[in-house]
């Protein structure tokens, strides 16, 4: 009889001992994982991959939910001096004016107006590239204005603070004598 209490109680005790081992296993907490997505809320399609958000283009921060084009918008200092040119005597020229950046139609495009203070010279196509970089498209002004107006390409990278600009950009200005083809340095200071 006694043995078999004791087979009773052994079996007994082995199902007590499966039962807190499951319970315990079970309640593993994720924190105890660390590359878990679980609790990570990624925004605007972002994908958590490993315990981090992987954003898609024109957002970042930790939950993706911070826009590239957020740091943009509004009036900039410009200075610029050209570096290159088809007419030698322009090298060196320096020109300082004001802007005014807005968003463009997504979430990675800007506008920039009053270009070289000149008000026709609006609406030049800027493509934000990566969080701190940015890119001209192509443009060509539509008015018959003089000096008549383009930009074939540039970019520029923004520092840290957000607050500068820098970068080259291409230009042709022609006027009724000549066309000049311009590489132009510039810094864009966010007033």
């Amino acid at each position: 009889m006694k043995k078999r209490y004791n087979k009773i109680l052994l079996t007994a005790i082995a199902t007590i001992f499966a039962f807190v081992s499951v319970t315990y296993v079970s309640c593993i907490k994720v924190d105890d994982k660390p590359y878990s997505c679980d609790y990570h809320a990624c925004l605007n399609g972002g994908i958590c991959y490993k315990g981090t958000c992987n954003c898609p283009a024109g957002y970042d921060s930790v939950y993706c939910n911070t826009m590239w084009i957020d740091k943009y918008p509004g009036k900039w200092a410009v200075s610029e001096v050209i570096k290159g040119s088809s007419h030698p005597w322009r090298v060196g020229m320096d020109s300082a004016f004001a802007i005014v950046v807005r968003k463009g139609g997504t979430n990675t495009s800007l506008l920039i107006d009053s270009f070289m203070n000149n008000w026709y010279y609006h609406d030049i196509p800027v493509q934000i590239t990566t969080s701190t970089t940015i890119m001209f498209s192509p443009y060509f002004c539509p008015y018959n204005t003089t000096p008549a107006f383009s930009i074939s390409g540039g970019d520029g990278v923004m520092d840290a603070s957000y607050k500068t600009i820098q970068g080259t950009y291409y230009r042709r200005i022609q006027d009724s004598v000549s066309t000049a083809n311009d590489t132009v340095d510039y810094t864009m200071t966010k007033l």
